[in-house]
């Protein structure tokens, strides 16, 4: 029989063991973390947004956006190589006079695609064309997309690859010189892009984002007006040689009804992310699932103290993992951060730091390689000065 002493002894050693291996995994605990991100130009008043971010892995990612210097918008790109963010701008193509990508997609390390616009001299109005760009690994090359029949203005939101050689990106074109629009979806198959034929709700729509999960298995988001002018979602599906509507629920009694964006983990599992506009007033976040047979209204929770809450973006790694991104505003009118996690049953809001106190902070765009490895993007401000372009990283 050993001593009571040895006993204790024991006991201790096992307990302080216990709480070192505890203290190990509180520490090793996955959190969003800020990211340092180079802003070339700021020193003289340049700003810059980030509208969104892909990884292909943990140590491969591209974050598009826009740069403004001396009132001149371009095409503005960071790469993360693993180890630190670098600063790339597309050149605006030769007689176009401004620039802004919008969606970005890298399904492997030296194949990214980014869309936006690239507004034309010389032009009357706001008349824009699609912008795309490729990134083969060494650098960036521009591509012009076709404009669709009819159009006058064409516009790119998002773009989602399954491939290198197959990618899809959507937007909206406007078809006369009043302000009537609809949606558009271009495809991409490695060697040229092509408009697609896509159906619109009554009074026509815009698309938002698509998510790809296979070459034939594509959902698109989007808004459109009904006839007492309220904006409401709806989606499409692409299944390899057409596009088919499936409608979106709002929030009963809502005024307003965006979703911003959508990530798909297979052809059945889908979650989209926006807000909403209640009957009080209240802006409040958005989500909304989709099962492979419908798409049905989640429960965001409410952010305490906030006047609003918006997400923008979503990603989702796992049929039970999704990730979202936005910001809240308080109530002295400061945004702040915003990051919600879906497990499979409800979501929740995570705590993600912002870089200055009483500034301006948004999470525009987020990407998951893992359950536990995301990248999210975005800018922040102090009010008083010019956007910087914000990184955070979680894992």
């Amino acid at each position: 029989m050993k001593r009571p002493g040895v006993l204790l002894a024991i006991s201790v050693a096992v307990v302080v063991a216990l709480i070192g291996v505890a203290a190990q995994r509180v520490a090793a605990a996955p959190a969003w973390a800020i990211q340092p991100t180079p802003n070339p130009g700021a020193e003289r008043g340049d700003y810059f947004t980030v509208d969104d971010v892909s990884c292909t892995n943990g140590s491969a990612c591209a974050a598009v956006g826009q740069h403004v210097s001396r009132q001149v918008g371009r095409p503005f790109i960071e790469r993360w190589s693993g180890s630190s963010w670098v600063a790339e701008t597309l050149p605006i193509p030769a007689g176009d006079r401004s620039g802004h990508l919008y969606g970005v997609s890298c399904p492997a390390a030296d194949a990214c695609t980014a869309v936006g616009i690239t507004s034309l001299a010389g032009y009357a109005g706001n008349t824009t064309l699609m912008l795309a760009a490729h990134w083969d690994g060494k650098q960036w090359s521009e591509q012009r997309i076709p404009i669709h029949p009819g159009s006058v203005s064409d516009d790119a939101f998002d773009v989602s690859c399954a491939a290198p050689t197959s990618c899809i990106a959507v937007g909206y074109y406007y078809y006369d010189m009043a302000g009537d629009f609809a949606s558009l979806a271009e495809r991409w198959n490695g060697t040229r892009w092509d408009v697609l034929t896509t159906p619109n709700p009554p009074g026509g729509g815009y698309f938002t984002s698509v998510a790809c999960t296979a070459v034939a298995a594509c959902v698109a988001v989007g808004v459109w007006f009904d006839d007492t002018g309220t904006p409401v979602p709806f989606a499409e599906r692409w299944d390899g040689s057409s596009w088919t509507i499936a409608p979106m629920p709002a929030p009963a009694g809502a005024h307003q009804t965006i979703v911003n964006n959508v990530s798909c983990s297979s052809t059945s599992a889908c979650t989209a992310v926006g807000w909403t506009l209640d009957a009080g007033g209240v802006w409040a976040a958005l989500a909304e699932r989709w099962d492979g047979t419908a798409w049905a209204l989640q429960s965001p929770p409410a952010i305490t103290g906030s006047t609003l809450a918006y997400l923008e973006d979503v990603s989702c790694p796992d049929a039970n993992v999704c990730v979202a991104t936005g910001f809240s505003r308080d109530n002295a009118g400061t945004d702040v951060t915003l990051v919600e996690r879906w497990d499979g049953t409800a979501w929740t809001v995570q705590s993600s730091p912002n870089p200055i106190a009483g500034g301006s902070s948004h999470l525009d765009a987020v990407d998951c390689v893992a359950i536990d490895v995301c990248v999210a993007a975005g800018d922040f401000h102090n009010l008083a000065g010019p956007r910087h372009t914000l990184v955070e990283m979680y894992g």
